[in-house]
């Protein structure tokens, strides 16, 4: 019998073996239901993969505004958030009351947006929900991409969604961890779950 985890695969040739399912593969679940200043993921980003999945459920803001990202490069002790401007990026995305098109970009800054429009925090029922990808973090020799789609309850209650494409500068550090946080005040709930794609 093979170990947990294991699929049967071919070489293309009609020889079977066990190996390692290829697929989604759960590293970590941050979980809060009261209010925190940001909710950080320090560990599990490594170079055990190329590509990292990060699904965001329910975000919702203690009040009116935007959900931002940086992220930690370093490891142990000297593990740190990056706040230089070394982040670069842009979105579109479009609202239900089709009232005009939401484009925003951004370089030399010191985070990413999310999506430049606020969350909405005033009723229980506002949140953002997400699929983000982190390429490559573990590369000395190209920027770091971080890009998905994302849907939302803005401010005024209209559901609002669309893409959005980042961009980290190398700067010779490989990233190891990220944090979310609010543009003000502090993250209500949220369900983060982070994935490693094989």
């Amino acid at each position: 019998a093979p170990s947990s985890g294991k699929a049967l695969v071919t070489d293309g040739s009609g020889n079977l073996s066990f190996s390692s399912a290829g697929g989604l593969n759960l590293i970590s679940t941050s979980t809060t239901s009261s209010g925190v200043s940001e909710i950080d993921i320090t560990s599990g980003i490594d170079s055990t993969y190329n590509k990292y999945l990060i699904s965001i459920i329910n975000l919702h803001p203690a009040s009116d505004a935007t959900l931002r990202i940086r992220f930690f490069t370093g490891s142990g002790g000297s593990q740190a958030v990056d706040t230089a401007s070394n982040y670069r990026n842009s979105m579109i995305g479009f609202r239900n009351d089709r009232s005009s098109e939401i484009s925003h970009g951004s370089s030399a800054i010191g985070y990413f947006d999310a999506f430049n429009q606020n969350i909405g925090g005033g009723a229980d029922d506002e949140s953002f929900s997400a699929n983000m990808f982190l390429v490559n973090p573990s590369s000395t020799t190209y920027d770091t991409i971080f890009h998905g789609e994302f849907a939302q309850v803005d401010d005024a209650g209209r559901i609002a969604h669309g893409i959005v494409g980042c961009r980290y500068l190398n700067t010779g550090n490989v990233i190891t961890g990220i944090r979310f946080y609010m543009s003000s005040g502090n993250i209500d709930n949220a369900i983060i779950k982070l994935y490693g794609i094989s």
